[in-house]
């Protein structure tokens, strides 16, 4: 238990509660974006899983909310 207080007060020394105030931030932000917005349709429409991989490999342009085509 000492071991743990002091390594928490450690990272509370470094700005943790600060890193994860605005990583909560930006979440909310990339969540609300029209590419989010987008990714959560296509999540209802396809499946999570799905598209996962779309946004993993690239085969989705989450702006234009289109599968990305191989003639470009």
């Amino acid at each position: 238990m000492m071991q743990k207080l002091m390594v928490n007060q450690a990272l509370y020394n470094m700005g943790l509660m600060g890193t994860q105030m605005i990583a909560t931030v930006f979440d909310g932000i990339t969540r609300h974006s029209p590419e989010g917005l987008n990714f959560k349709r296509r999540s209802e429409q396809m499946g999570w899983k799905h598209a996962v991989d779309e946004r993993d490999q690239g085969t989705f342009d989450w702006t234009t909310n289109q599968p990305i085509t191989q003639n470009r």
